[in-house]
């Protein structure tokens, strides 16, 4: 039968020492309720270790099968993306084949063309981002124009992807679909690092300030967009005083449309500072917007030293007749201008009237004013 006592080693020192011996199996000079005290604590301190050990096992077991798990789930998901957006024009055709086969029709030509016009085709979000995943995998489309459907958020964003890779698109007209601020946004973006892009309608799109902001900040880092179309947009002052101020740096846009997207006089102030220096701004439209007359006198003062600006689109915006005589003043020493639009103003002097005439006739070749004036309907004068 094994003895009762306990080991040596877990005795106190004096007795595991030789300093007492045992008598009927009881330590005579230990102190038993002690000892046992000082061995109970020893053991819940090895439970709750091990009850550690044991939740720490459990915890790395359960990571164990959420790895695994997750790496299925992973392996699941990627060949269910495999199927549903298969890679490649091959593929991309075929997912257009069965969303809109008319379309699908032009593109499988044996010659791949450079240049569609899908405008008012009815074509929605989804089959819209098929056409920018096959426009961001070609290398021979340079013109496309998606005007007037149904593009959504996604589509627009598709589009901005694209623009990012394809080295060809020259011309891209989206306009009067409903892309968002969010796409608006992306294809700004795209435009930082594009370089073949050189015409972009974008106009009548729900884009707003964000859009716009982001659109500036393209224009001061782009070097090929010549023309750009941001009309019927609810851009804002904010916003259109940020793109023109960009036109002070910006050495490529040739043409920048901006009727009615609800611009101030910070974007009039703005646009005669720019006009001071820039070189190769050609054409500039900003009808129905609502300037002002400073932002306008402005502007006249700034067109006595620009050289390029050929014409200048100024009708429906609050102007008075300070404002004409100021552009009169303008007209008599300005060499580039050859069409100046200013219908819809508030030039009721008819002195105003005789000025803008004297202005055109004195040397200015080619040149057509339109003007609208209360009482006096339409005038077009062209030499």
């Amino acid at each position: 039968m094994a003895s009762s006592n306990p080991p040596q080693e877990l005795l106190p020192a004096a007795a595991a020492a030789g300093g007492g011996g045992l008598v009927g199996g009881v330590l005579d000079d230990i102190n038993i309720e002690e000892t046992e005290k000082q061995l109970q604590k020893e053991k819940d301190d090895l439970v709750k270790k091990l009850v550690r050990v044991d939740a720490a096992i459990q915890l790395l077991q359960g990571l164990k099968r959420r790895k695994v798990q997750a790496e299925s789930a992973a392996h699941c998901s990627a060949h269910r993306v495999k199927v549903e957006q298969p890679d490649g024009q091959a593929g991309l055709l075929a997912e257009l084949q069965k969303l809109r086969p008319d379309l699908a029709q032009v593109l499988k030509k044996k010659k791949a063309p450079t240049s569609i016009y899908f405008s008012e085709k009815t074509i929605d979000d989804a089959t819209g981002v098929i056409l920018a995943k096959l426009l961001a995998n070609s290398s021979t489309m340079q013109s496309l124009c998606l005007s007037r459907n149904q593009l959504g958020s996604e589509a627009g964003k598709a589009f901005a992807e694209a623009l990012k890779t394809n080295k060809t698109l020259t011309s891209l007209s989206i306009d009067n679909n409903p892309i968002g601020n969010e796409a608006g946004v992306a294809i700004a973006e795209a435009l930082k690092t594009n370089t073949t892009l050189v015409d972009l309608s974008i106009y009548q799109n729900q884009l707003g300030k964000e859009a716009g902001m982001a659109m500036a900040e393209a224009l001061k880092t782009n070097k090929t967009l010549k023309f750009l179309a941001l009309l019927n947009n609810d851009l804002g002052d904010e916003a259109g005083k940020a793109i023109v101020e960009a036109l002070m740096t910006n050495t490529t846009l040739c043409k920048l449309t901006l009727n009615k997207c609800k611009l101030g006089p910070g974007t009039g102030m703005a646009l005669a500072e720019a006009l001071k220096v820039n070189t190769t701004l050609k054409d500039l439209l900003l009808r129905f917007n609502r300037i002002g007359d400073e932002a306008g006198k402005a502007i006249a003062e700034a067109l006595k030293t620009n050289t390029t600006l050929e014409e200048l689109g100024l009708a429906f915006n609050s102007l008075g007749d300070e404002v004409g005589s100021a552009l009169v003043e303008a007209l008599k020493v300005n060499k580039s201008l050859k069409m100046l639009l200013l219908d819809g103003n508030n030039f009721d002097c008819s002195s105003t009237i005789s000025l803008l005439k004297e202005a055109k006739a004195k040397g200015k070749k080619n040149f057509g004013l339109s003007m609208e004036f209360i009482g006096e309907g339409d005038y077009m004068f062209c030499e």
